[in-house]
């Protein structure tokens, strides 16, 4: 719920949202309450930016590289590796993870095999639209600066 919350509060551009919920999520990820996510990393960072917020590059930092630690690359859809290639990409995280993703997005678009494409997409999306990852690969491969919702 907290990463909704942070993509709605930093795609909406709302500026009063509750500073509160922020202090108190850090809180609990400092005595480790929370897991670590590398969308909330990446949003929290967007956020604190955007406003001038500080005190909270710890609980970033630990979430977009512990993120990446617990993420297995072998069982992301295609649109989880979408989005998560796309966070890398605009964070420029080096880590050996990081790079399988991308490395997979890269052999995707490299294959040119729409077998292989559909079989990244997760067969409970059908029609093959934007939610199963195929629209987000499209997006992606035409501009890496668009944001994905």
């Amino acid at each position: 719920m907290y990463n909704t919350y942070l993509k709605l509060v930093y795609y909406s551009c709302y500026s009063q949202f509750s500073r509160t919920v922020l202090g108190d999520y850090a809180e609990l990820y400092r005595k480790q309450k929370v897991a670590s996510s590398l969308e909330t990393g990446y949003y929290l960072s967007k956020i604190t930016a955007e406003y001038n917020i500080d005190k909270y590059d710890d609980v970033i930092d630990g979430n977009i590289h512990k993120g990446i630690k617990n993420i297995d690359t072998n069982k992301l859809s295609l649109r989880e590796s979408v989005d998560l290639a796309k966070i890398i990409a605009d964070l420029n995280v080096k880590d050996i993870k990081a790079e399988d993703i991308l490395s997979k997005i890269d052999s995707i678009i490299k294959d040119n095999s729409m077998q292989d494409l559909l079989t990244k997409i997760d067969e409970k999306s059908f029609p093959y639209g934007y939610g199963s990852g195929f629209g987000r690969l499209l997006i992606y491969l035409i501009d890496k600066q668009t944001e994905i919702l």
